[in-house]
């Protein structure tokens, strides 16, 4: 088949990422105000235990968790549950609430969920927004330069929607310690949508399978140290870069593992989300695929 006959593909891939990227940015937009608003000033905490453990969330007790939230954001109180980790439904319908699991426990092994970015310290805070608003910036620039490099628009915005969505799912990991399978299937699909309109279409299975092996080993010696999420996510990143540069894959994996040790021996207590350090590897991957290129040192 040749170039021209993937016309119509291509529109129809360009406009579906288009519409996905401009969905993600709004979504990472309305949870920066909704930060910001709750940072922005001074407020109270309330805190509550298992408030819907009987009968699983359901019924009067999710009413008067709705009844109880609305009250909590008119007053602009922040609200704090703690509830049983085996009581799954009552935390789904936390979650639904608009609440998130926090990395700790206390001492009845509640695990704490918040609606509101106060319960951690501001330094925390700070710093993942700085951290996210320079990984936008950089996402924003690989993505022009490649633009530039190759005047393939559509590639290009395959090449944005998937980086958006591995982002948008490093953030999730950073607050919830998880990585949710909606994101890094978004960051999938459009490695597969943009290797199909370079020509290219079966080395995205290549660079997923670079990109994901070497934490699969690592989850297989040791499923604590490293979630099947995380390989997931490092699969769904090959096929990213698979788009400018399959090589830069294995590129990936070694700068994320370098970064995840420094950040390792710099705290080494307390559990550590690892999507941060997956993103930054894709990153460096991608900006050294293109200098390379500039070289004339990648075919």
């Amino acid at each position: 088949m040749s170039r021209g006959s993937w016309g119509a593909p291509r529109a129809i891939v360009g406009v579906l990422l288009a519409l996905a990227s401009i969905a993600g940015l709004t979504e990472c937009l309305r949870r920066s105000l909704l930060a910001w608003r709750w940072r922005s000033r001074p407020m109270q905490l309330i805190e509550i235990a298992d408030v819907c453990a009987s009968p699983a969330g359901v019924g009067n007790a999710g009413r008067l968790l709705a009844q109880v939230c609305a009250e909590a954001d008119e007053a602009s109180i922040g609200f704090v549950l703690r509830v049983r980790r085996t009581n799954e439904r009552a935390i789904a319908l936390y979650r639904r609430a608009g609440f998130v699991l926090m990395a700790s426990a206390d001492d009845q092994r509640l695990a704490v969920m918040t609606r509101c970015e106060s319960a951690a310290p501001r330094s925390t805070r700070d710093g993942n927004q700085y951290a996210a608003g320079v990984g936008a910036l950089l996402i924003g620039v690989a993505t022009a330069t490649y633009w530039a490099a190759t005047r393939d628009v559509l590639a290009a915005l395959c090449l944005l929607g998937g980086l958006g969505a591995l982002g948008r799912a490093a953030i999730i990991d950073v607050r919830e310690l998880r990585l949710p399978n909606a994101w890094t299937g978004l960051a999938l699909a459009c490695g597969v949508g943009g290797a199909i309109t370079v020509g290219a279409g079966f080395t995205v299975a290549l660079g997923l399978a670079a990109g994901a092996a070497p934490f699969l080993l690592l989850h297989l010696l040791d499923p604590k140290a490293l979630g099947f999420g995380d390989v997931k996510f490092a699969g769904a990143a090959g096929a990213v870069i698979a788009i400018v540069w399959l090589p830069a894959s294995v590129l990936m994996a070694l700068a994320a593992l370098s970064t995840s040790l420094v950040g390792r021996i710099i705290r080494p207590h307390g559990p550590r989300a690892f999507g941060p350090y997956l993103m930054l590897g894709t990153l460096v991957a991608l900006f050294a695929a293109r200098f390379l290129d500039s070289k004339g040192l990648s075919t």
